[in-house]
């Protein structure tokens, strides 16, 4: 698919391979694919590789890195240099975070208003920070509302807002976050526009046993407060109390900063033998671990947008819920879902319950039986965003 007159796009970035996490994977997919679409493509990104961080002397065509481990102050310099300089061959700046990459690019809007600013949102930095810190525990629709701010998350809030208002398009991943943004951001709908993530790769995995003499509960992803780790223990308790037939097990699969503090919650429940915390897998024993489960739970405080539950609703796995999530925003009715109040752990005790006996009892095989297999709705295939990509662009140009 080619334009009549080529897009000249300058993708700014907080992290880009061999980092890891979402906005790495979406921009490692423009940089190759835009390419073939007929867009002229530079992309500035940290590094913590030193011999790389020299823009001059990388040999990675278009790609320009900074060296994350100096001080704050030099790197928003550098970049905000490096911006300004490749902005005058750039129509586009598209901006994959607020402050990291989004302040200097804000800055650079300010100064050279001919050049159309964009920026990508895949969930909210501040309220994540704010519940690992402590400072806050609930959903991010509320965090806006109370706005109980401390003096550090003021400044982050007014400096974010000092980028948005120089945006002439948002992107968001998920409406969750973006009507979060509309009613509490003072961000205009106009302003706006929803890409989903590049559905994830499944490739195929080890059939999953017809008969096992235990049930198991997954959760595999960061660990981190805002996805409601602890909440999730205390339900899985609640439930391995019942009158069961076989043992229940919850697997916990991650790393990440509350990994300390849920080992020794787990330690202190006395059930360091049925819930298992375990090291981060590979994405393909991900997915056979998925694949050879009873449920998996997210119950995060908000889940804007997770690919376990792509994964595990497109294997045919039982999947309890936050109710804060994308798919019930969206109204998604598939009847693998098992909607729970991420701040109630009865309710959520109760889902887990109902999610393994319908599996004893065989009415989860009614259930897939009788949705068949059907597309997520929360990301797209490659394609799609690419286009999408481009009919943004090009109106952001006003090219037909």
């Amino acid at each position: 698919m080619n334009t009549e007159k080529k897009i000249r796009l300058l993708i700014a970035t907080g992290v880009f391979p061999p980092d890891i996490g979402g906005p790495a994977t979406i921009t490692k997919f423009l940089l190759d694919r835009l390419p073939e679409a007929g867009v002229e493509v530079d992309l500035v990104t940290y590094t913590d590789d030193a011999g790389r961080s020299d823009p001059a002397s990388g040999t990675e065509a278009g790609i320009h890195r900074i060296d994350r481990r100096r001080n704050i102050i030099f790197r928003y310099w550098q970049c905000l240099r490096l911006i300004w300089k490749l902005a005058k061959q750039a129509d586009i700046i598209y901006a994959f975070d607020l402050l990291s990459v989004g302040l200097p690019c804000a800055i650079v809007k300010t100064f050279k208003r001919d050049i159309k600013l964009a920026v990508r949102l895949g969930g909210d930095h501040q309220w994540e920070q704010a519940v690992e810190n402590g400072t806050f525990f609930g959903t991010l629709d509320r965090y806006y509302i109370d706005r109980k701010f401390g003096s550090w998350e003021r400044l982050v809030f007014h400096l974010s807002n000092f980028v948005l208002s120089r945006c002439d398009l948002i992107i968001f991943n998920a409406e969750i976050i973006r009507d979060t943004y509309v009613s509490h951001r003072q961000v205009e709908r106009a302003r706006t526009d929803i890409i989903k993530n590049i559905e994830p790769a499944i490739p195929s995995v080890p059939a999953r046993k017809a008969e096992k003499d235990h049930l198991n509960i997954l959760y595999a992803g960061r660990l981190v407060a805002f996805k409601n780790l602890f909440a999730l223990i205390d339900a899985f308790i609640l439930t391995e109390k019942k009158d069961w037939s076989k043992k229940l097990f919850l697997d916990m699969v991650g790393e990440g900063p509350a990994q300390p503090a849920i080992a020794a919650k787990i330690e202190k429940s006395g059930l360091t033998e049925r819930i298992r915390l375990l090291p981060k897998l590979s994405h393909v024993d991900t997915l056979a671990k998925i694949a050879a489960s009873d449920a998996i739970a997210m119950v995060s405080l908000t889940e804007v947008n997770s690919n376990v539950v792509i994964e595990a609703l497109a294997l045919g796995r039982p999947v309890i819920l936050s109710k804060e999530s994308e798919e019930y925003h969206i109204g998604n009715k598939d009847r693998l879902i098992y909607y729970a109040d991420p701040l109630d752990i009865a309710d959520i005790a109760e889902k887990m319950e109902t999610a393994l006996r319908d599996g004893l009892t065989g009415s989860l095989l009614e259930r897939i039986g009788t949705e068949g297999m059907k597309e997520n709705d929360v990301s797209w295939g490659d394609d799609e965003v690419v286009d999408k990509h481009l009919k943004a662009f090009k109106s952001l140009l006003k090219l037909n």
